[in-house]
């Protein structure tokens, strides 16, 4: 089955499952794996949304696994929730070789323009700017999404 392109790109969590195993979406499977990015987890249910990003060591094929496999992608936040009713879609592509800060500050900027921090699947609301001293390059990054693998959580008040 040929990849429909990242702009045409909307999953249910059943469909991401079979994108993710079955051998006939492996041109899908080579396409996210080239690519990071900023994705929109959407439960449709009661419409609220997850904005999330593949970066680093991680594609988007990889990120999206981790869904795939067990519904919350490692996000506290989304752990309890039902997956069936969770729509994967893409946001923004990047080439690996994008630096971070840049993928960061696309990401905070969709949480902006989708209002995801105040209304989003995030049980942290009111998310707090990152003023770490490692961070000094993206003082504006906002940490609203917590995966148990990178221990993020917003800072002290």
């Amino acid at each position: 089955m040929p990849f429909p392109g990242f702009d045409r790109l909307v999953l249910s969590h059943v469909e991401l499952q079979a994108v993710m195993r079955e051998l006939r979406y492996a041109s899908w499977r080579t396409a996210l794996s080239s690519v990071f990015g900023i994705y929109l987890l959407t439960d449709t249910r009661d419409g609220k949304q997850y904005v999330g990003k593949a970066d680093g060591e991680e594609s988007i094929r990889q990120r999206w696994s981790l869904y795939a496999t067990n519904g919350h992608g490692g996000n506290v936040d989304l752990r309890g929730l039902d997956p069936s009713s969770f729509r994967f879609s893409l946001l923004r592509v990047f080439d690996p070789a994008t630096p971070t800060r840049d993928i960061n500050a696309a990401e905070s900027h969709f949480k902006d323009a989708l209002a995801t921090r105040q209304h989003g699947l995030y049980r942290n609301y009111g998310c707090r700017t990152n003023q770490s001293p490692e961070h000094k390059q993206s003082s504006n990054e906002h940490w609203c999404d917590r995966r148990e693998d990178e221990g993020r959580l917003p800072l002290p008040a």
